[in-house]
């Protein structure tokens, strides 16, 4: 009996533990460095494909986007 319930106690705390570190992948951010919008588009495979005006705004936002997940 109280071997069930330390599995069910385990199994619960990893779950929780793993889903709050996971990273938000939707909303808008703003970002210091980037001066026109960039938008970060992923596949149902998790890939993400990068969007903006200027080279120099994508590479800074794949910067971001490999910092935050």
């Amino acid at each position: 009996m109280i071997f069930g319930f330390l599995i069910i106690l385990t199994l619960g705390v990893l779950y929780y533990f793993s889903s709050k570190s996971l990273p938000d992948y939707t909303g808008n951010f703003k970002v210091l460095g980037i001066t026109n919008p960039v938008e970060i588009v992923r596949t149902e495979h998790n890939i993400p494909h990068i969007f903006g005006t200027s080279d120099s705004d994508v590479f800074f936002a794949l910067g971001v986007r490999s910092c935050t997940g």
